[in-house]
């Protein structure tokens, strides 16, 4: 299974390639910028994104990525929105806009494993 993940801060792409890697058979790419992450994204190389809401981006936020993966002929076959914020209405929020499930931060590999796989 072949992962992207869309992160601005290192540290939470750190330690997100690391918790992912524990689970055999997944291999992950993580990217810093936006335009990076919707390429990659629209690559047709990824079965899953993640994508952290508020990216420290001028320009564009996790929303704006996702909706141009949405707008893309290639797309992954889910996009997770992946995000420390947390309740009802970001959840809501995020699942209007179109991304296929909402997570909150730590992320949990096994418990995504388990409920999407």
């Amino acid at each position: 299974m072949n992962i992207l993940y869309i992160e601005d801060n290192q540290i939470n792409r750190f330690v997100f390639e690391k918790r992912i890697k524990k689970c055999n058979g997944f291999f992950v790419k993580t990217v810093e910028s936006p335009e990076e992450g919707i390429q990659e994204a629209c690559s047709g190389k990824y079965n899953h994104v993640f994508i952290d809401i508020n990216l420290n981006h001028p320009r564009l936020d996790g929303f704006d990525v996702l909706t141009a993966i949405r707008e893309s002929d290639s797309q992954p076959e889910q996009v997770f929105a992946l995000t420390s914020y947390s309740g009802a209405d970001w959840r809501r929020k995020c699942l209007e806009a179109g991304f296929d499930d909402f997570l909150e931060k730590p992320f949990d590999p096994f418990a995504f494993y388990q409920n999407h796989i």
